[in-house]
This record gives structure tokens, sequence and C-alpha cells, in this order.
């Protein structure tokens, strides 16, 4: 993606684009619904590896976070993307979107497997409840 101001980049079924902006600097933004939407911000400061290390701790450990509140996947496919929330499996394909419910239990984690190549050595009934 081109650090310029407004640069739509289209890639796996998704437009992106930067937005500069006089508190946080550069914003990323994505198209969804006809309208562009806030993903997160970053400036060209210097981050050192603490400052990496403290992010992902934070974003990993906190339970603010939608890291720690849903079960989360994410996969670039060859024509779309195939994504992972809570229950919901959602897949893009040349441009049309299919919502599947996966159900709990072990068909979940042969999803997990079969989809994502994710294999779990825990039970479902070991994971934590998801809000969401």
């Amino acid at each position: 993606m081109l650090l310029e101001q407004n640069h739509v980049t289209q890639k796996d079924g998704f437009s992106h684009r930067l937005v500069e902006d006089s508190v946080w600097g550069w914003m990323l933004q994505t198209l969804e619904d006809a309208t562009w939407k806030d993903s997160y911000s970053f400036d060209l400061g210097l981050a050192t590896p603490q400052d990496i290390q403290l992010g992902n701790f934070y974003t990993s450990n906190s339970p603010d976070t939608l890291f720690t509140q849903m079960r989360l996947a994410s996969k670039p496919l060859q024509d779309g993307r195939v994504s992972l929330s809570n229950n919901t499996l959602t897949t893009l394909k040349e441009g049309q979107e299919t919502d599947t419910e996966l159900p709990s239990g072990p068909g979940y984690l042969a999803e997990l497997e079969r989809v994502f190549d994710i294999r779990l050595d825990a039970s479902f009934s070991e994971f934590r409840q998801t809000q969401g």
C-alpha cells in the first residue's frame, strides 16, 4: 500500500485507503457498505522493539480487545478471503459473500482444521466463553 493520501488499494475483495489526520497521523480506512470506516491509526515516529512487544502484549491479553473477547481467524484466498468470527464463517469469493454458522463442538474444530489448517490440542468445551 502506498503511503499516499486517499490512494485506494484493493486486495482480497477489500478496499483500503490512508488519510492524514492532524491528531492521529495516518488513518487506515476500509470501505464497508459504501462508507469509509476507520480501522487503525499510526504515525511515522520511531517505534522500538519494546513498543511493538507492548502493543502485542496488550492486544493478546487485555479483556478490552476483540482478540480476547472473540474467536477470530482470517485467511486470504486466491479470489477472496475466508474469515471466522466466533461461530460465523464468512467466505468472500469473486465479490460474493456467504455466511455459514458453524456448530459448537467437534464440528467446529474440524472446520478450523479444514479451512484454516489450525489444529488444537484442546476440546471445544475448554474454549473460553466469547462475546458478540
